[in-house]
């Protein structure tokens, strides 16, 4: 699948405030063909049929059916539960994690074998890789194109399976009884972790061991 002669895209800065003063101040825009597009949204309703087998359940954000406000109230019932529990020898904690730039992070060597763990066949493996991999970015300034290049990470904000490989990492460990599920009541759920768009909350129960 050839996709580097339609998978060029424009990268604008559009000012946030009247005056900026630095890049901080600014909002980046990708301007992709509207060939790529096509591929890309052809790719993407192929793989939604697979999207709720493969995306666990604690991720919210860009899942279609489901809300982010979800977690939000979900998040508060937990911390409301740990805050009234004062009896017994269990204490439970939680974690925010900010992953700022988490996509712009995300190796593609790493998504590759998330995607191979989750099961998926290696042609359609392929498929997203060189939808991924073709990119070729050029730098809009003063309505003059910059020198060409090429990224060697990152995603486009929206894949849920960039995220998922917190969750493939957080089972190795509960396997491993590094880590504790957090429950909020005697027949409750048993929670880890409830993912965001660029945020984390970790659930464990906090002992002497620090587990």
């Amino acid at each position: 699948m050839v996709l580097e002669p339609f998978n060029v895209t424009n990268i604008v800065l559009i000012p946030k405030i009247p005056h900026p003063m630095n890049l901080a101040n600014f909002r980046l825009i990708s301007l992709c063909t509207v060939l790529y597009k096509m591929v890309s949204k052809v790719v993407a309703n192929h793989f939604q049929i697979a999207l709720d087998v493969c995306v666990y359940d604690a991720q919210s954000a860009f899942v279609s059916g489901l809300l982010i406000f979800d977690n939000v109230l979900l998040v508060y019932e937990i911390l409301h539960t740990f805050r009234q529990k004062r009896i017994g020898r269990k204490r439970f904690i939680a974690l925010k994690l900010d992953m700022s730039k988490v996509y712009d992070q995300v190796k593609w060597c790493f998504l590759r074998k998330i995607m191979k763990w989750m099961g998926f066949a290696r042609s359609w493996v392929e498929i997203i890789m060189g939808c991924i991999t073709s990119v070729l970015y050029l730098r809009i300034v003063n309505d003059k194109v910059g020198k060409a290049f090429r990224p060697t990470r990152g995603l486009r904000q929206g894949g849920p399976l960039s995220l998922e490989g917190l969750f493939a990492l957080m089972i190795l460990a509960l396997k491993d009884e590094l880590i504790k599920w957090a429950k909020v009541s005697m027949r409750g759920l048993q929670i880890s972790h409830l993912l965001f768009t660029n945020d984390c909350v970790l659930f464990g129960q906090a002992n002497e061991r620090g587990d």
